[in-house]
């Protein structure tokens, strides 16, 4: 089965296993809820009334509670669902909307906050007066940014053992130690009532899906609701946004500029693949992968990848980030492999996958149509089957064996690497265990340029190594 560890394989398993979600948000809220658990891949259950709610929430996969519309009737359904969520072991999320305005929603929100929600979502001004700080928030408006109240969020994270999620034009979630940014959505999303409170049932289905990592269910939650916001906002926007199911907005494919296979054009990008180095961490141990990707762009490289498997997202996340700083600038492209929420999150140029990690189209959603995306290609089957629609390059190979990536399938040579070149779609590079010797024969199948790792990566001088390479890649034909 495949790891629930991104926010596309999260999105995936949602939509092969649809949860049964639980929502108790207010009135306003619920059809636009309903519908953007509905084009997420889950199923949303309305069901408020105490007489039910309790035993409702026990068959239900996650449960969350929106005090928007508050009432004494309300608050009943409310503590019986939050109690037996509890009780059962299921994830609960709690929205305190405008917890500060009354006597009777602050006592509502302390007696909800005493049965242990496992997520809390609301804006800066809610987290700063949860944690015991002062807000300016004004009714359900906040009025204090996000920045001002990561402290805050830290601390309550501490206080209930809960993951906090704080949202506005950059969210911030944490767990008390760790935290993310996600950047993303629309200036028009807080002009449209309810979304919000839908983004709350949103993080109860991710929740749902990935029980077993609620930190990352809740960044992956918040990051597809970013992705959509945009995409919506670029479609059509404030009246796309009010008629929308948000996450299928993600989901619309884009139309490619016609006739750039030859170029690696895209209207909405241009990318330069000629020299495409893709980092290591072990052979980059010696001065760190940053310093080795300075040193290569300084030297000729036109793209970076960032790959490693062992450092998580947080950890891709701390060194796309240095990588990223390094890179402005100087026109190379950074690319991440693999995991969607650590580019999202870096704010990286793209976004690389292999055929095992996900599919090309959940990819697309997630990230949307202005970010690259390449797609590794290693039969004539798979080159064949690329959409064009979808992603806008294609890694060819391996052409010969290498030691950098273990499970590899069978090495291509050269003229295995001409023919899935001529079948793909999109413009290729080639991949596996290339160096400077073989720019000719690539470039000769009709490769657009050739990704590198020890070449550069296990070199003592990775910025004479790259010049070399360029060198090459300057007499090839073009």
């Amino acid at each position: 089965m495949q790891s629930k560890t991104t926010s596309g394989a999260m999105l995936e398993a949602m939509r092969e296993k649809p949860p049964l979600v639980h929502c108790i948000t207010n009135y306003v809220a619920m059809n636009v809820a309903a519908n953007v658990l509905l084009a997420s891949g889950a199923s949303p259950a309305m069901v408020h009334a105490a007489e039910e709610a309790g035993e409702f929430a026990g068959i239900a996969s996650a449960l969350t509670v929106n005090i928007g519309t508050l009432s004494t009737q309300w608050l009943d359904g409310m503590q019986a669902a939050a109690k037996a969520a509890a009780s059962a072991g299921k994830p609960w999320v709690l929205d305190p909307v405008a917890h500060y305005a009354t006597a009777f929603r602050r006592q509502a929100v302390t007696d909800l906050l005493a049965l242990k929600p496992t997520i809390i979502r609301g804006n800066a001004s809610e987290i700063i007066a949860l944690a015991g700080g002062e807000s300016r928030g004004q009714g359900v408006d906040s009025r204090d940014p996000v920045e001002q109240a990561e402290d805050s969020a830290r601390r309550l994270a501490e206080r209930q053992q809960a993951i906090v999620a704080v949202t506005g034009a950059v969210d911030f979630v944490t767990d008390g130690e760790r935290a993310v940014r996600i950047k993303g959505g629309s200036v028009l999303m807080p002009q449209v009532t309810a979304l919000g409170c839908s983004l709350t049932c949103l993080i109860g289905a991710f929740a749902a899906t990935a029980p077993e990592d609620l930190f990352g269910a809740t960044v992956a939650a918040l990051a597809t609701f970013a992705v959509a916001g945009e995409r919506c906002r670029t479609r059509g926007g404030r009246s796309r946004l009010v008629r929308l199911a948000l996450p299928r907005c993600a989901g619309r494919t884009r139309r490619r500029s016609a006739g750039c296979k030859s170029q690696g054009i895209d209207r909405m990008k241009a990318f330069d693949l000629s020299l495409y180095l893709v980092l290591d961490p072990d052979l980059c141990a010696r001065i760190g992968m940053v310093e080795t990707a300075r040193l290569a762009v300084a030297g000729g490289a036109t793209m970076v990848q960032l790959r490693d498997k062992r450092a998580g997202t947080l950890g891709m996340i701390e060194t796309g980030r240095a990588l990223k700083q390094v890179l402005d600038g100087t026109g190379a492209r950074l690319i991440v492999n693999d995991d969607v929420e650590a580019a999202i999150a870096i704010g990286a140029d793209g976004l690389h996958i292999g055929q095992e990690d996900m599919d090309a189209r959940t990819a697309r959603e997630m990230i949307g149509p202005d970010m690259i995306l390449g797609l590794s290609v290693e039969t004539e089957a798979l080159a064949a089957a690329v959409d064009p629609g979808l992603a806008d390059y294609t890694g060819v190979g391996p052409v010969f064996a290498t030691p950098t990536k273990a499970d590899h399938k069978q090495p291509t040579g050269f003229d295995g690497l001409a023919r899935l070149v001529q079948l793909s779609p999109l413009p290729s590079v080639a991949i596996g265990g290339l160096k400077a010797d073989h720019v000719a024969e690539v470039f000769a199948a009709g490769a657009k340029g050739l990704a590198v790792v020890s070449a550069i990566c296990g070199t003592p001088d990775p910025e004479a190594a790259t010049r070399r390479i360029a060198a090459e890649i300057r007499k090839a034909p073009a």
